[in-house]
């Protein structure tokens, strides 16, 4: 008993460093291209010599990039929070 219950351990040890690591590279992959998705647009809405109706278009791609961010924060967010009820 003692050695089925050391290797469920080891097992979940493994299974939870796994995780992290997923986590923080998931983190990394998904919110580096939306940084510089976000900063070329922004730099983008910045020239004063952009026409007025490419200017109009950017505004719903901002939006858009916006949301994306807020969604890969807010699911990485939900990787690392225990589950409800989890100890």
């Amino acid at each position: 008993l003692a050695t089925a219950l050391a290797a469920l351990q080891a097992r979940l040890a493994g299974q939870l460093a796994r995780e992290q690591a997923f986590t923080r590279d998931a983190s990394h992959e998904l919110r580096t291209p939306l940084a510089v998705l976000r900063g070329g647009l922004d730099a983008l809405a910045q020239r004063p010599d952009l026409p007025p109706a490419q200017r109009d278009a950017l505004a719903p791609l901002q939006a858009a990039a916006r949301l994306m961010a807020q969604v890969v924060d807010a699911l990485l967010l939900l990787a690392r929070e225990p589950a409800p009820g989890a100890a």
